[in-house]
This record gives structure tokens, C-alpha cells and sequence, in this order.
């Protein structure tokens, strides 16, 4: 295990960071050897909550903007191979690796090799993923499959989801495992893990990096952002303001398993998140808000918060503020 992960992580371990300094000395504590850096240095947060089973650790990480890159050397330093998936929960990240890069947003994963060099960079703040770490040799089934998957965004739906489920409830500190208990877990995921690579096996990957082209998606999102008030923002505004057809937009969010609707939602959700907990905005009614990010009122932002979050918009306010 030491080959692969630092000792110093336990079976559960919690890291709260906010510096560069500090980042990094979690990241290679924790983790392995990245280079780290906040692409807002003057807005520096990341929580980690880190738990090993068998001879895996996952990991869940909340972070404001930034970027980790995985060089040349430290691939060539690594002791011994490890598969990295990383599943987007909140926010958006862009990946890069074998050459292809690939936007990943909600509901979407990827795979990495990290005796390759790669990178993430994470774009939005209040960004969430999960990831996991495990060994090749205990993967080793995997291997036919990475290539073609480097670089691309994957549907988190269906045995990926069941995946995410199942090692997300080891960062629960009321769950523990005895050994065999942890075996069956590693397992258990390794298998739905391939079955989720095999469903990819019908897809044309070099079709899928070019719709999933993550300078398009980047465009889209930040014209979203730039007429998210307006309440007639739509699909096929969209579509006309990049001079694509409708078919093509809906395509291309297909790949992520999102509708353009839903990833609209989406977003405004996650700017209403983020004013909600900016104290410089603490005397902004709910109302304003809902109008500020292109909701009907208040009523209907905070049916849509608290069915993506499981809290109301006012009851995420008084949390953050505590």
C-alpha cells in the first residue's frame, strides 16, 4: 500500500486547506505526487475527506477553482500503476489525457492512468467530485479498455452510478468494514467498473471527443452565464447563437447524459448556491435571486433547490453562515 498511497491517510482521514503551500503538502500526503495550483489565489479552500478500503482509497473533494496535473516525471517516479476514476458531482472540470480533453459535469466520469501524464482542471467554485484509486494489478482486466477511454467524458449512469453509491458510503464515519468486508467492496466495484467500460464499447470514442469538445462546451457555458437572468433562455437560443442545429445541441449534451433544460437548471442552481453563501450578498431576498438567475419566483427556485440539494435555499444560507 505504501507503493501507492501515503501512510499517513488513515481509514477515514478529513484535510481542510487554504493555501497553495498546503494543497500540495495534502495532495502528496494523501494522494500521490501532483502539481498543484488555485486558479483564484485570492479564493483558496479545498476539503478532502479521504478513506482507504482494501488496497483503494476514495476519496471526496470540494474545491475552489483549480488546476492538478499529474508531469512526465512523477508518472516515471510512481513505484506502481494506479487507475484513477473521477466522478463529477457539482461544477465542471476539464481533463486532459493520451491526447484527447474532455469537459466532465455533473453525472459524468472519467478514467486516468497515472503512468501517463494527465491533468484536471477544476473551472467552477463549490466544485465536488469523487475519486478513486486502485491498484492496476487489481484492475488488471481493465487494461484493454483504458486507451480508447483516456480523455473522454463517460455517462455516469447505470453501473458507474451503483459504483459511486457503494464507495461513497465508506466516507460515511458510521460505516466500517473488517477486511473481507473491504475485499468484497474492492471487488464489487472493480466488476461494475469494467461492465461500465464494456457499455462504452458500442460508442464511437472519436466521434465522442469531438462532440464532448470541451472549447464548445466552455463557449455554451459561458454564454449561459452571461443570460442567465433571462427566463426565455432556451435550447434553441443556444443552438442559433452558435449557428448549430437543434439536433446538434441535444447531441451533444446527450453525451453527458444531460438535457441543454437540465444543465440550464443546473447552472442556475449553482449560482443561486453561490450567492446564498457570499455574505457580501446576505441582504438579497430569496425573490431577488430567483430572478437574478432567470427563475419564474421564489417559490420555483426553491422547488429546484431543494429537490438538487435536499435543503431550501434559506436553510442553505443560515448553514453557511454557522
Amino acid at each position: 500500500m505504501a507503493s501507492l498511497f501515503a501512510p499517513q491517510v488513515d481509514r477515514l482521514h478529513e484535510s481542510h486547506v487554504h493555501s497553495l503551500d498546503q494543497l500540495t503538502e495534502m495532495v502528496h500526503t494523501s494522494f500521490y505526487e501532483l502539481d498543484c495550483r488555485y486558479t483564484t489565489p485570492d479564493r483558496c479552500h479545498t476539503r478532502a475527506l479521504a478513506a482507504k478500503f482494501k488496497d483503494s482509497l476514495v476519496s471526496m473533494v470540494d474545491t475552489t477553482p483549480a488546476m492538478f496535473r499529474r508531469t512526465d516525471g512523477a508518472s516515471s517516479r510512481s513505484e506502481a500503476g494506479t487507475f484513477k476514476i473521477m466522478w463529477q458531482i457539482t461544477g465542471q472540470s476539464c481533463i486532459q489525457q493520451g491526447g484527447r480533453e474532455a469537459m466532465l459535469v455533473p453525472g459524468t466520469w472519467a478514467v486516468y492512468d497515472s503512468t501517463r501524464p494527465y491533468s484536471v482542471n477544476v473551472l467552477d467554485e463549490d466544485s465536488r467530485f469523487v475519486v478513486l484509486f486502485l491498484p492496476q494489478n487489481e484492475a488488471y482486466a481493465w487494461g484493454p479498455a483504458i486507451p480508447r477511454l483516456l480523455g473522454t467524458a463517460l455517462s455516469g449512469k447505470g453501473t458507474a452510478e451503483v459504483a459511486l453509491s457503494a464507495i461513497g458510503r465508506l466516507l460515511d464515519d458510521q460505516v466500517t468494514l473488517d477486511s473481507a468486508g473491504q475485499m468484497v467492496v474492492q471487488d464489487s466495484v472493480v466488476a461494475l467498473m469494467a461492465a461500465a467500460m464494456r457499455q462504452t464499447g458500442n460508442c464511437d470514442t472519436s466521434a465522442q471527443s469531438r462532440v464532448m469538445n470541451p472549447h464548445k462546451l466552455e463557449q455554451i457555458r459561458e454564454f449561459i452565464l452571461e443570460h442567465i437572468a433571462e427566463p426565455d433562455l432556451s435550447a434553441e437560443r443556444i443552438a442559433q447563437a452558435f449557428s448549430m442545429s437543434r439536433r446538434s445541441l441535444y447531441y451533444l449534451f446527450d453525451r453527458m447524459g444531460e438535457t441543454p433544460h437540465a444543465y440550464i437548471l443546473g447552472m442556475r442552481l449553482e449560482a443561486a448556491r453561490k450567492s446564498l453563501a457570499d455574505p457580501r450578498e446576505a441582504d438579497k431576498t430569496i425573490t431577488q435571486l430567483a430572478y437574478e438567475f432567470g427563475f419564474s419566483d421564489a417559490a420555483h427556485l426553491s422547488r429546484a433547490f431543494h429537490e438538487r440539494f435536499g435543503v431550501s435555499p434559506s436553510g442553505w444560507r443560515a448553514h453557511r453562515r454557522m
